[in-house]
């Protein structure tokens, strides 16, 4: 095996074990830390790193899930106020939220 072909695999399995954190702390952002837009982007940037076909699948559904959960709350905002240093945004939903 010739040094670049084994540095090509050596990426890929890094880039793999890259997705693989990148998920599982999208996981986290999202369940336990209540972070949906972070957890999204995290989901997005495993999609391009991972190199195995299950992990993409994976990445790609939990980016839609959190993508749709983004949209149902977007449509359904009752009050919006920006924080006085312009930075935040507080937000009321109909659910109670």
């Amino acid at each position: 095996m010739n040094k670049e072909k084994e540095a090509n695999q050596k990426t890929l399995a890094l880039q793999n074990v890259l997705a693989k954190n990148l998920i599982s702390y999208g996981v986290t952002l999202r369940t336990k830390n209540n972070n949906p837009l972070k957890a999204k982007l995290l989901f997005a940037k495993a999609v391009k790193y991972s190199s195995k076909k299950k992990q993409k699948i994976q990445a790609k559904i939990l980016y839609n899930t959190v993508q749709k959960y983004i949209y149902e709350h977007q449509n359904n905002i009752t009050k919006a106020i920006l924080s006085k240093d312009r930075k935040t945004i507080i937000c009321w939903y109909k659910d109670g939220t």
